[in-house]
């Protein structure tokens, strides 16, 4: 498993993007079974790991990202209500504060039972990947990466937000240290590997319903107006850092003092 070339990557992530991929991929959505709509109101489903992830509020001029993100999210729940209010309850819109961009998958749910609880290893894990983040190449650069969000996509069970790249450099700062991380043999004993190519996106909304046709068929109209207005825009995601997180489930990626950081 390799992550894509840059040419790659930016042809992948267009095509995404485009009206014809967004209804291909609404034809095979499914539950995603992270969130459950109980007594008028969303309650998270357990779901347990680690990884190198990179909130959207980590960087200060991530501030006007953030409030796009959160106007699409409203924009979406307003167009959809005209067309269909029973929608609301079919799909779940992400809090600001879960905004983030894994950097490197390491361990969930069953993996993560098996290799870190199974182990004995959950106090001292941070300390392991601290090491593995010693053992990579850390610069410091004097801009931060710039990630340019250019549309709506549509993944298995959620929406999210893609992101391309204003300098290959940039994409390649990113895969380094995805390779630096996935290349170390203490890592692997622990079946931390790279799972799927590099992604740049922000997931934005889950789906937690059966969707009949014509619901799908609203989902992607919605989808495709907002594409068109943002083709027409510039928003970026700045990131300068990574750092070990922890998640029991979906929309909360947490932080302690010893959890360790990169400069990327």
């Amino acid at each position: 498993m390799n992550d894509y070339s840059y040419d790659k990557y930016l042809e992948r992530q267009s095509f995404e993007i485009t009206p014809d991929c967004i209804l291909e991929k609404l034809a095979s959505i499914k539950k995603a079974n992270n969130f459950e709509w109980i007594e008028n109101d969303w309650k998270p489903n357990s779901y347990e790991g680690f990884g190198v992830i990179t909130m959207v509020r980590d960087h200060p001029k991530n501030e006007l990202l953030i409030t796009k993100l959160e106007e699409i999210q409203k924009e979406f729940d307003l167009k959809l209500a005209t067309k269909d209010r029973n929608l609301f309850s079919k799909y779940f819109q992400l809090p600001a504060t879960s905004y983030h961009q894994t950097l490197a998958n390491l361990l969930s749910n069953e993996r993560f039972q098996k290799n870190i609880i199974d182990r004995d290893l959950l106090k001292n894990f941070p300390n392991i990947i601290k090491e593995a983040f010693e053992r990579c190449d850390e610069e410091e650069y004097f801009q931060p990466i710039a990630m340019k969000m250019i549309g709506l996509s549509v993944f298995g069970t959620c929406v999210a937000m893609l992101g391309t790249f204003v300098h290959e450099g940039d994409y390649q700062r990113i895969t380094d240290i995805r390779n630096s991380i996935y290349k170390q043999d203490n890592l692997a004993d622990l079946d931390i590997k790279m799972t799927r190519p590099f992604i740049g996106h922000i997931t934005l909304t889950y789906f937690e319903a059966e969707f009949i046709d014509s619901e799908k068929a609203n989902l992607g109209t919605v989808i495709n107006e907002i594409n068109q207005k943002l083709s027409e825009e510039e928003n970026i995601f700045y990131i300068n850092s990574t750092s070990l997180r922890r998640f029991h489930h979906l929309a909360e990626f947490l932080t302690v003092e010893n959890y360790p950081k990169i400069l990327i």
